[in-house]
């Protein structure tokens, strides 16, 4: 998002001393702003800047502006200066400025000038969204994507914008309706399966966030998260033996990572099958450490679960302890030790944060139920869509 390596934006210092254009606002209607083309000027795609610019200057649009913003992005990407023809100076303010605060001051003075055509002025009320929700502003940038969609319909960055704003704000059927509408705009993006399965999961609808899954891991079997994120679900579905096999695939997807390693420990424990040698080998050749070593010591009878939360509360990881308290609570249900399992699924409530962790809160949540079915609260209500 606001992500372009420092050197490029250093190397671009020269544009404030650009001079002001003449406004071409026009009002005609937009063919609209191709994923790939707003991919690559707002820089959500860091690892894959290069490839993801030049598929954009190639990428068919009908707006002479957002090919030029294309063109200019590519360059930056190929640590190129070049001077960017036809672009209002307000707009590349707007669109290239590192810091949020000055981010935030450029485009709105580029939205109340009007500058730039009718897709200029959809890019500025995007770029200012993404920076009000990076400024803990979620509900600004709910309005700022609601207006860029208005301008221009056929925005599926925007749509998947709002979602993730909307579902900040509490709004999971609102998040989970734009989130369909990023992905019947752009059917090609493997995020967009992964967010659409998100939501789904987070309003109860497993079955749905399981197709889409389904349909994503069909076009993209290499994309890693697809996968983990249909082996948790089948997980929460209790469909243990399913998710025992699709975290075994998991971890061989994520070599070296340690969390698919317990997450496939615990769907044998919880199909009946524990696999203790399986669990050796997985675990033989992992750099286990941080928060994590303690979790491990603890799931092979080495310490004490106490010990592994203390671990997560000294981490600097946001979801250490939300995956501490989820894990301990999982094991020992597995063990059948209900009443224990039901306390640490209460803390893992509390402590995880649906905007850090969504798949961990609906999971505790998602367990809570299935022990106490009668359990209300505001978090249950808030984020799994429940009276």
């Amino acid at each position: 998002m606001l992500r372009w390596a420092l050197a490029l934006w250093a190397a671009c210092t020269w544009l404030a001393g650009c001079q002001a254009q003449a406004e071409v606002h026009s009002s005609s209607p937009s063919a609209g702003i191709p994923e790939i083309v707003s991919r690559c000027i707002d820089g959500r795609d860091i690892a894959g800047e290069l490839s993801t610019c030049t598929s954009a200057v190639d990428a068919k649009v009908d707006s002479e502006q957002l090919r030029d913003l294309a063109r200019y992005s590519l360059a930056l990407a190929q640590g190129r200066v070049v001077t960017p023809d036809g672009i209002p100076e307000p707009i590349l303010r707007c669109l290239y400025s590192f810091n949020i605060a000055d981010r935030i001051a450029y485009c709105t003075y580029a939205i109340e000038a009007k500058t730039g055509s009718t897709e200029m002025q959809a890019m500025a009320h995007h770029a200012r969204a993404i920076a009000h929700c990076w400024d803990r502003h979620p509900e600004r940038s709910v309005a700022d994507e609601t207006k860029a969609v208005s301008l221009v319909s056929n925005f599926p960055a925007a749509y998947a914008h709002r979602s993730v704003c909307k579902g900040m704000l509490g709004d999971l059927k609102g998040a989970r309706a734009d989130q369909a509408e990023a992905l019947r705009l752009a059917p090609d993006v493997p995020g967009y399966h992964r967010e659409a399965a998100m939501w789904a999961n987070l309003v109860g609808d497993h079955d749905a966030a399981l197709k889409h899954l389904g349909d994503g891991i069909r076009r993209w079997p290499q994309f890693n998260e697809l996968l983990d994120l249909r082996a948790k679900t089948l997980f929460n579905l209790g469909r243990y033996d399913e998710a025992a096999e699709a975290f075994a695939q998991t971890v061989k997807a994520f070599p070296g990572d340690p969390p698919p390693v317990l997450w496939l420990h615990l769907a044998r424990m919880r199909a009946g099958q524990p696999d203790t040698a399986e669990f050796a080998t997985n675990t033989a050749g992992l750099d286990v450490s941080g928060w994590m070593k303690p979790m491990f010591d603890y799931y092979q009878d080495r310490a004490d679960y106490g010990a592994a939360v203390l671990a997560s509360r000294e981490s600097d990881d946001a979801s250490a302890e939300c995956m501490a308290q989820l894990f301990i609570a999982e094991h020992l249900l597995a063990k059948k030790q209900v009443e224990m399992a039901t306390m640490f699924f209460g803390g893992a409530v509390s402590t995880c944060n649906p905007a850090v962790a969504p798949t961990s809160a609906m999971a505790a949540w998602a367990e809570l139920k299935k022990i106490s079915p009668n359990l209300k609260g505001e978090g249950w209500s808030r984020w799994a869509g429940q009276p």
